[in-house]
């Protein structure tokens, strides 16, 4: 068995001990097995606690909420994995950075036995500030590169799956692109990879994809410039004068 672990995240101290009575009482072990996880600060202060996984989940299901978690979420330390299963996929999947490669890797690693929770302790990550998917503008332009190859991931691994499970996957792949391009810029030069995602997702609406994604990145640059969010500001605040009384 192999665990990951960084070296500023913690474990609960009975992560060990439940992990291996799990195995002993399991008489058809999993591939993949995670702990529930929270976040802590710099300072080990808890700031946030992730809702629960059910206690296991195929990798077509998992798939399906990494898309849209609905408040759970995954990292790499909170995962333990069988040598078999590392061997037989040939380790992690590489992305730049190795930004979605974990995210990848369990749902690869769950396809041949799903993925099983194991519930109690939870691993604590450490969200510092200085991780490659803090929220500062130069590194959101890091991993759009990463997203858009992960769509193209998903795109192939969907073929594998029944035609209205590949629909339902689609729509959920269209909730999360959207709701990146709502809260991150896209660098210039991911721009074309970003329209091969949209025209992928949207086919029918390639003018207006092309469009969409200008419009934004436009607005996300114009936010750098201290003059531009005082006129965007300005604009907010007339708009929401002008707005009439409910």
């Amino acid at each position: 068995w192999l665990w990951l672990f960084s070296d500023d995240d913690i474990a609960a101290p009975t992560c060990v001990q439940v992990f291996l009575d799990a195995l002993a009482r399991d008489k058809n072990p999993s591939d993949l097995w995670r702990f529930d996880l929270e976040f802590i600060d710099e300072s080990g202060e808890v700031t946030h606690t992730c809702a629960p996984h059910p206690l296991s989940e195929t990798a077509a299901e998992l798939l399906e909420n990494v898309l849209v978690p609905r408040g759970r979420d995954w990292r790499a330390p909170d995962h333990i994995f069988s040598r078999r299963v590392y061997e037989t996929f040939g380790g992690f999947e590489d992305f730049p950075n190795a930004i979605f490669s974990d995210t990848v890797t369990w749902i690869k690693f769950s396809a041949l036995s799903g993925v099983k929770t194991l519930r109690g302790p939870k691993l604590s990550w450490r969200f510092s500030g200085s991780n490659t998917t803090s929220h500062s503008f130069k590194r959101q332009r890091h991993i759009a590169k990463p997203l858009f190859m992960f769509h193209r991931w998903i795109a192939e691994f969907a073929q594998t799956l029944p035609p209205d499970r590949q629909e339902h996957l689609r729509e959920l792949r269209r909730e999360q692109f959207m709701d990146w391009l709502s809260k991150k810029p896209i660098p210039p030069a991911g721009l074309i990879d970003a329209l091969d995602v949209a025209n992928a997702l949207w086919p029918e609406r390639k003018v207006s994809n092309a469009v969409r994604l200008l419009r934004g990145e436009v607005r996300a640059a114009a936010w750098r410039f201290p003059l531009a969010r005082r006129f965007q500001a300005w604009r907010l605040k007339r708009a929401t004068q002008a707005a009439p009384a409910a």
